[in-house]
């Protein structure tokens, strides 16, 4: 990053909502109580296709850019009456849904509420979001809290930082030692000193909350540990960075602790570089995530592969979008 950069306020997703009942058990659990606290990084249920690859993106329930997202279950029964409203029935789980896109689920920790205008609730003990249907939404997650405005404006703050975007190209930050004040007008501080500085962009604004349907059931294929490349890697490098490790090692113990078997670690990224480039890079560093882990004790079966800029869960046109499709997933197969 640029000397007098602010980061930029990030975007977020939830976890897919066709794959609800499948997240709350299993693996997926209890890699999440593990993982939980490390910024950076997410667990959730993966869906695959036919051939058995994990679909990243599509048909999940991002919350950037669109994408749908629906209630289904293997064991499932549909009372429908008539007018697109009913009571289905999930492995034992009622879902109640309105017929114009609204419903309400709720399982143990896990509670979704939609009112079918675009806005709805999710929390599952771990993640709480709110999105207003408008552009703006909130999220917690252990120390992480993001706030958008809908409007331009948002904040993001951390155990390490905090981030605010006015809307208005001005903003603030403050974190591992360093403070900016970007003025807006070209003009901003750092740590105190006067420097030229580019207007901040405006926050992108959130998708609307998927409405809750009825599709044909899909079962859950196994696990998948999402991390930034930022927590990882410096820009266009696939050397991992020394203040990655702690990061890594508790994602070995992880796998350690849950006996994983067959692990695939895939690297992608946006589209800044030319398709070539970013092919190179994605599978340069899931290899250095494979040989990593190895060094850290994992006793997984880890095989490393790169999607370059073929897989995006975001919209690459804004900065907050290219951060979420520059990751790296570390994917455990249903054994």
């Amino acid at each position: 990053m640029a000397y007098g950069q602010m980061p930029d306020v990030p975007l977020f997703e939830i976890p897919d909502l066709g794959l609800i009942e499948q997240s709350i058990k299993g693996v997926t659990k209890d890699l999440t109580k593990e993982l939980a606290s490390y910024p950076g990084l997410k667990v959730s249920a993966a869906r695959c296709d036919d051939s058995g690859v994990v679909i990243s993106g599509e048909g999940s329930a991002v919350l950037y850019g669109g994408g749908g997202g629906v209630f289904q279950g293997t064991d499932h029964s549909v009372v429908d009456a008539g007018d697109g409203s009913g009571t289905y029935e999930l492995n034992g789980q009622s879902v109640v849904v309105g017929g114009d896109g609204s419903g309400v689920f709720s399982s143990g920790d896990l509670s979704v509420t939609n009112a079918g205008d675009g806005s709805g609730t999710y929390n599952d003990g771990n993640i709480s979001l709110v999105i207003d249907g408008r552009g703006g939404g909130t999220y917690a997650a252990g120390d992480v809290s993001i706030v958008n405005a809908g409007d331009g404006s948002g904040t993001y703050s951390d155990k390490e930082q905090s981030i605010t975007n006015a809307g208005d190209g001005s903003g603030v930050y403050s974190g591992y030692g360093i403070d900016i004040v970007n003025n807006g007008d070209g003009t901003g501080l750092v740590d105190g000193n006067v420097v030229d500085m580019e207007p901040l962009d405006k926050v992108a604004k959130l998708g609307k909350f998927p409405p809750m349907g009825a599709m044909k059931p899909v079962k859950g294929c196994g696990t998948v540990i999402s991390l930034e490349s930022g927590v990882l890697f410096d820009v266009d490098e696939y050397a991992i960075r020394d203040d990655a490790q702690a990061t890594l090692k508790s994602v070995a113990k992880a796998l350690n602790d849950v006996d994983a078997g067959k692990v695939r670690v895939q690297g992608h990224t946006d589209s800044v570089r030319d398709e070539a480039w970013n092919q190179t890079l994605s599978e340069n560093r899931a290899d250095a995530v494979v040989d990593q882990l190895k060094d850290l004790g994992s006793t997984a079966d880890l095989e490393g592969e790169g999607f370059g800029e073929t897989r995006p869960i975001a919209n690459n046109d804004t900065a907050a979008g290219r951060q979420l499709n520059r990751r790296v997933e570390i994917f455990i197969p249903t054994a």
